[in-house]
């Protein structure tokens, strides 16, 4: 079974992409809010434009396309070599547990500790995940209300008892780990509504015997056994350091994501808002989005992971105007919303049971300002988002107009991209400029139509690479005589070797692989050749956990960073010389 079922789940709270934090992340975390109208910026390719709206200066998308139906975009040549057969089936099941299910009975509230005698709606005892009879010592929640701005409340937690007086609307609080403990916790999750008449429900949970919530911070002591018990069988892996509980930038996988291996059932819940009608059979409007990721998976994993695409006959209707959740600018507004609002309509409907990964997703006639990105949820397996009736899952995703720029293959890049996080992999690029990685991996530049093929260290870490193909070597092995490698382009599909890594460290990884015209990569000779790049396994999603070194004269941008023939740098105490690159194979002398 895909799902767990609610009643196996133990522990309270989640996370989106990064933990800790009180923002948006699985697209990127950049602030909606911007600071001179008329200003630009490029994230993955995508053009942001800063706009007056109201009082604040906000991002959005800049450019969309404008066509009667999604079939009428051309077939993008770089679009990946598909495996026979697929197509988008339409569900047919039932509807699973109907009965209905209103969450989790609260933790009750030990003896001893008297409750607050007052007309708040809100109230919540915050404990100890660890000890639940005690109070987790909490300094206090962060709360966003209808996806505005985040802001702290202070708790009054010294006997983990808190309440306050929500106004209606829809909000999203994140329970605040003790200490500033980072370590041990991740910042706990949860979804509230406050109806008209100001009663308070949370998803997921039902209130304790005393009209209390429980909620609590997420321990992270899974990852750190997981951590703990993995058993290398190469030098090269190196641990994840990066303090993630849902995704990772080295070894093991993080718990709760996609399997690397085997079919991947996918849900499409099709949704349309009062003001946004959809229009179109939804597996032909989604088709060659669904298309692209499943060939562009089947490919990269040399044909292990079979995507498998179901979607509902027809748009799911939300009866909502579509700045509901206020998402009409780059990482603002409250995603999660959207996508629990479209769970919850197909809920009657679906059994979800059946699904490993569900994608909620908008008409393609959405425009940059109703809905201005698309962002992924990898769910930690220890918090209780995404409850269903029919239990829990822990990958999703929702759809914006991002993913239907004029751009080539800009659909099934978006989803491609998404769908990355779901397998546990990390942005590359930065929000800062820098971006010191280039653009030489879908998820650090998902619109490219150069390089869009996986690199080395993403396809190891996830098993579509193996020892076998990564000539491994600690660094202290290399002498001033030096080694040679032969290494093969990375985009063609065969077991031969593609990659030589270096192991600088405990925490740093240096990656040679070979980058040329293959599979999905189009690149001229000029862009070809050696790929040389560290990971650093200790930082965490868009904030430069990887670095390409250019070849001599090179340009700053990256996009003609690997080496040729006769070039050489040195990168750590390691001199790289490439010794010959002919028919897509490159031959390197490693010394130190």
């Amino acid at each position: 079974m895909r799902i767990l079922k609610a009643v196996t789940i133990t522990s309270i709270s989640t996370v989106l992409v990064l933990t800790g934090s009180p923002q948006v992340i699985a697209a990127t975390s950049q602030s909606s809010v911007c600071s001179k109208a008329g200003a630009s910026q490029v994230i993955k390719g995508a053009t942001y434009i800063c706009v007056r709206s109201g009082k604040k200066l906000l991002w959005q998308l800049a450019v969309h396309p404008t066509k009667s139906t999604p079939n009428a975009t051309p077939t993008p040549a770089s679009t990946p070599t598909p495996a026979p057969g697929f197509s988008i089936a339409i569900y047919s099941g039932d509807a699973g547990n109907t009965s209905g299910s209103g969450g989790m009975r609260s933790e009750e509230i030990p003896p001893g500790i008297t409750t607050m005698n007052n007309s708040d709606n809100l109230k919540l005892w915050i404990y100890d995940p660890e000890r639940p009879s005690k109070s987790l010592g909490s300094p206090g929640i962060f709360v966003q209300k209808d996806g505005g701005n985040w802001y702290e409340i202070n708790a009054n937690t010294s006997y983990g008892i808190f309440t306050s007086d929500f106004k209606p609307g829809k909000y999203l609080i994140d329970v605040i780990e003790p200490n500033g403990n980072s370590t041990k916790y991740s910042r706990g999750r949860y979804s509230v509504t406050v109806s008209g008449s100001g009663s308070v429900s949370i998803d997921g949970l039902l209130p304790n015997l005393s009209g209390y919530y429980s909620v609590t911070a997420i321990l992270n002591t899974r990852r750190t056994t997981e951590l703990a018990n993995f058993k290398p069988t190469s030098v090269c892996q190196i641990l994840d350091q990066s303090g993630s509980s849902t995704m990772s930038n080295a070894f093991p996988r993080a718990t709760g994501r996609l399997a690397t291996k085997g079919t991947i059932h996918a849900l499409i819940i099709p949704t349309d808002f009062s003001d946004l009608p959809g229009s179109g059979n939804p597996a032909d409007v989604y088709l060659r989005m669904a298309k692209g990721t499943h060939d562009f998976y089947y490919k990269e994993s040399k044909q292990t992971v079979n995507f498998q695409f179901t979607t509902l006959k027809e748009y799911v209707h939300l009866n909502l105007p579509v700045n509901t959740f206020n998402l009409g600018s780059y990482n603002g507004g409250n995603p999660e919303g959207y996508f629990k609002a479209g769970v919850a309509a197909a809920d009657p409907l679906v059994d979800f049971t059946k699904f490993d990964v569900v994608y909620v997703l908008p008409p393609p006639t959405v425009q940059g300002n109703q809905i201005a990105y698309g962002p992924a949820m990898p769910k930690n397996v220890d918090g209780k988002d995404f409850q269903t009736a029919d239990g829990q899952f822990f990958n999703g995703a929702v759809g914006g107009a991002d993913a239907w720029q004029p751009l080539e293959g800009a659909d099934w890049k978006w989803m491609s991209h998404e769908t990355g996080h779901l397998f546990g992999l990390y942005d590359w690029y930065t929000l800062d400029g820098t971006n010191p990685y280039g653009p030489w991996d879908i998820m650090s530049l998902n619109w490219s139509t150069a390089a869009i093929e996986f690199n080395a260290w993403n396809r190891y870490i996830s098993g579509w690479l193996t020892d076998s193909q990564i000539q491994c070597t600690p660094k202290s092995e290399l002498t001033a005589t030096g080694k040679d490698f032969t290494v093969e382009t990375i985009g063609i599909d065969s077991e031969n070797s593609k990659a030589v890594m270096v192991k600088l460290s405990d925490k740093l990884m240096l990656a040679m692989e070979v980058r040329a015209t293959a599979g999905l990569d189009h690149l001229t000779p000029e862009e070809s050749g050696v790929l040389v790049y560290t990971v650093d396994s200790s930082i965490p999603t868009i904030k430069g956990m990887a670095q390409t070194y250019k070849r001599p004269g090179g340009r700053t941008d990256l996009t003609d960073a690997p080496l040729k023939t006769g070039d050489s740098i040195t990168v750590q105490g390691v001199t790289i010389k490439v010794t010959g690159f002919a028919n897509n194979v490159a031959s390197i002398h490693l010394s130190s």
